[in-house]
């Protein structure tokens, strides 16, 4: 996870430079605001390559914490993607990351989610108190994904920009776990292994 990590950092990087050299500056960060409803924190930085491509490189901050009774509990991770945008139809002649496109992509993510032990008192039918031990759960998660998606991006004054896609892939989840812990399973779950669906609203500005 770290070497794709490095790699998409090496590759943001290089193709952040050779943007820099062209004539095309078109440049959006973004934002996606339904993440914050996971506890994630999720950017995107989109840059212009050619006259109808660009590389959109994303990352997400995942936390969330509680201390409930005496059971901490704590869900962390991390998640990147990259895509190689081809913009179909242009809105605006002068303006490339505006109109209908299409992207591969690839992503990775890691999370790990953390539950301590602890003791508590509980009574049995005659009102007996006993002491109960709550084990410590651990679940960690390595998912990889790749497949298409195809999205609109409309820039209102060159300035603000609403980016939504739809499409879907494969992805394949890679769990450890300590004990049982179903950790956000399902079709959108980061735990989840087979064909998945992508949909997704992103908004930002233009720079």
């Amino acid at each position: 996870m770290r070497k794709i990590f490095s790699f998409l950092l090496c590759l943001f990087f290089s193709v952040f430079l050779k943007a820099q050299e062209s004539d095309y500056s078109n440049t959006l960060i973004k934002n996606s605001p339904f993440h914050f409803f996971d506890g994630t924190f999720h950017l995107s930085y989109e840059r212009v390559i050619t006259n109808n491509k660009s590389l959109n490189i994303s990352g997400g901050f995942h936390f969330r914490g509680e201390n409930f009774y005496h059971n901490m509990q704590e869900d962390v991770g991390w998640n990147g993607e990259i895509q190689l945008r081809r913009y179909l139809i242009s809105f605006d002649s002068d303006l490339v990351l505006n109109g209908v496109y299409f992207a591969p992509y690839f992503k990775g993510g890691y999370f790990k989610y953390k539950e301590m032990s602890y003791w508590y008192v509980n009574y049995d039918s005659n009102g007996d108190p006993y002491d109960v031990l709550y084990p410590e759960l651990f679940s960690e998660i390595k998912n990889y994904q790749g497949g298409v998606i195809m999205g609109v991006q409309i820039l209102l004054k060159e300035i603000i920009a609403f980016d939504l896609f739809l499409g879907g892939g494969i992805q394949y989840a890679d769990i450890n776990r300590d004990n049982f812990y179903n950790s956000n399973n399902g079709i959108w779950g980061r735990s989840y292994s087979g064909v998945v669906p992508r949909v997704g609203l992103n908004i930002g500005f233009f720079f």
